[in-house]
Order: C-alpha cells, then sequence, then structure tokens
C-alpha cells in the first residue's frame, strides 16, 4: 500500500492520503497533484494506494490513525464501508478531507469533487443530441456502463444517466451493468452488451477506464 511520495520540510505537519487505486488516471493525478503541493508547502505527504479493495483502504487509514498523522484525505471506495474508520479518525480528533467519493457518515471538514449527478444528466443529453443528428429524432440504443455502484460517485453518475434518458421515451438502454469502474470488467461487459443487441447506437461510460475498455470491445 506504499507510501508513494515523502516531502519533509521545516513544518510538523504530516498528511495521510488514502487513494482508492491509481489505475484511473484521474487517480494518478491526484497522486501527483498532493505529492506537488506537499513539497510546495513544506510537509509530509504520505500517500497509500488501495488497488480498489475496501478492506486495504481501511487498514491504510487505520495506519494513519495509529502514526498520529495531521490530518487524513480520502477517496473512499466504499462509502458505507469507511464510515467506521473516519469515525475513530474523528474521535483522535484527526480532520478527514474527502476528493470526489463522498462517505455516507462521519465528520468531513471538506469535500472536493464533481457535481456527479449532473456529470450523468449533461452525458445523457449529449447522448441525446448526438442521436437526434444521425436518426433526426431522439431515438436509438444506449448501453449504460456504469461505475462502482457502492460508491457515491458511481451511483450518481448512473442515477444521474438514467433519469435524464428516461426523458427520451424513444431512446433505449439495452445494456448496464456496474463495471466497478474498471478497464476489463467494461470491455467484457461491452462485449456481452453487442452479442446480445444487433444495434448499439451509444455508450455510457461512468469514466476513461470504462470507456478505454468500451472501445477496445467495438474494435
Amino acid at each position: 500500500q506504499s507510501g508513494s511520495s515523502n516531502s519533509t520540510g521545516s513544518s510538523n505537519i504530516t498528511v495521510g492520503v488514502c487513494l482508492s487505486s491509481f489505475h484511473a488516471g484521474f487517480m494518478t493525478a491526484v497522486n501527483q497533484a498532493v505529492t506537488d503541493k506537499g513539497k510546495e508547502l513544506g510537509i509530509t505527504v504520505n500517500v497509500s494506494n488501495a488497488n480498489g479493495d475496501a478492506s486495504v483502504q481501511a487498514d491504510n487509514m487505520q495506519n494513519y490513525i495509529t502514526q498520529g498523522v495531521s490530518a487524513i484525505v480520502i477517496n473512499p471506495i466504499d462509502s458505507n464501508g469507511i464510515i467506521p474508520s473516519i469515525q475513530q479518525a474523528n474521535s483522535k480528533g484527526i480532520p478527514v478531507f474527502i476528493i470526489d467519493t463522498d462517505a455516507a457518515g462521519g465528520e468531513i471538514i471538506n469535500r472536493n469533487a464533481t457535481d456527479n449527478i449532473k456529470a450523468g444528466k449533461t452525458a445523457a443529453d449529449y447522448i441525446a443530441e448526438k442521436l437526434k443528428g444521425k436518426n433526426s429524432e431522439y431515438k436509438g440504443t444506449v448501453v449504460n456502463l456504469a461505475g462502482k455502484i457502492s460508491q457515491a460517485s458511481g451511483y450518481e453518475r448512473d442515477k444521474g444517466f438514467m433519469d435524464e434518458i428516461a426523458k427520451y421515451p424513444d431512446i433505449k438502454v439495452v445494456f448496464r451493468q456496474d463495471c466497478d469502474f474498471d478497464q476489463e470488467k467494461s470491455l467484457n461487459a461491452m462485449m456481452n452488451a453487442l452479442q446480445a443487441n444487433d444495434t448499439v447506437d451509444a455508450v455510457f461510460a461512468a469514466n476513461d477506464n470504462t470507456a478505454l475498455g468500451a472501445v477496445k470491445a467495438i474494435e
């Protein structure tokens, strides 16, 4: 799970950063950003990678709590499962901050995130307009390769998309699967979708990994 970045300055501040994985380009960018900012501020930043495993992420948080870090930043894998870890940090007086996916409980100082409902809604409207351009009307078939539904970000993107696409009665979601924000899972899901349907006009992919998996399957 490894501390991937250490920056020691004159400050005694240590921040533990619990990232969900480095599989997506977004998380790689977050890792680089927190590392760079730590160096700029002259504080110690320790980054852990849970590799998509919620139990590993809980262990990473426990390690930071035991070390008595100054603060914890987390991108939760499981919005509900992470609650006890956050509450334990709260009890030790360690402030907790969240990146992107929300937690369902515990005291959070701040959350920096995408409006995932709006993201899903925007994608649905974009697809609808593209289908209208292709078919001269709001009509067609769509595959929904959702993200990790147990994560707030995955759930909200899926909900925003499904609620909005339902406003176009002649656009049918012909296949929908939780792909865990994972490229291989989305590739397999897209293969299944293509085998099950004679025509697929568009794909909603929950993140970059999911989209790459879909592209490989289509190719």
